[in-house]
């Protein structure tokens, strides 16, 4: 079944993994576009800044029906600090811009976990009124990778206002459904 104008769109958002190659959650976002498209939806991902590999140096493609499109101002990892939060504030800007502009929008596939652009994608998606699905593959709260952010973003943002979650382990699951029964939110749905 191939994607049509009526079909449903679904937007990966990601980041820092590089795509169409890049880390395991780059696979893990092609594999779920590959099964998006092939039952029917357009899958498309906004890759928020720029790639950390030299081996994607296109801004737009298309791999397997899975469309993406880099929404930074460098193709190239910036080496000085302000450049790169220069390359993100301007990704964030162009991603709501690029959400408002779309329509049909049927959800959004976020591959980030507790970040600023993450908070962003979930105000942006709100108001809106397009659903977020969040993809889980970390759990930071109670690392020592954890800080006052992150645990804000596990406990008030990830889950009450994800439609559902793709847990990656069935530990991350018992947990994401910990935290949906804790606070009573919709996010409890995992997938």
């Amino acid at each position: 079944m191939s994607p049509d104008e009526s079909a449903l769109t679904v937007i990966g958002v990601c980041g820092a993994y590089g795509f169409p190659n890049g880390m395991a959650s780059t696979k893990r976002i092609l594999n779920l576009g590959r099964a998006m498209v092939g039952g029917g939806c357009l899958y498309h991902v906004f890759h928020l800044g720029p790639p950390p590999s030299p081996l994607n140096d296109r801004r737009t493609g298309e791999i397997d029906g899975v469309g993406w499109t880099y929404l930074t101002l460098d193709m190239l990892w910036p080496t000085h600090r302000w450049r790169r939060i220069l390359n993100y504030l301007y990704a964030m800007v162009a991603f709501m811009l690029s959400l408002w502009r779309q329509r049909g929008v049927a959800c959004i596939h976020l591959c980030r976990t507790a970040d600023v652009e993450s908070l962003i994608v979930y105000a942006t998606a709100r108001l809106l009124g397009v659903p977020v699905v969040q993809d889980c593959c970390e759990w930071w709260p109670g690392t020592p990778g954890e800080t006052r952010f992150k645990r804000w973003m596990y406990r008030k943002v990830m889950f009450k206002y994800s439609s559902g979650t793709i847990a990656i382990s069935e530990l991350i699951e018992d947990r994401v459904r910990e935290r949906a029964d804790r606070y009573a939110v919709a996010g409890g749905r995992v997938y």
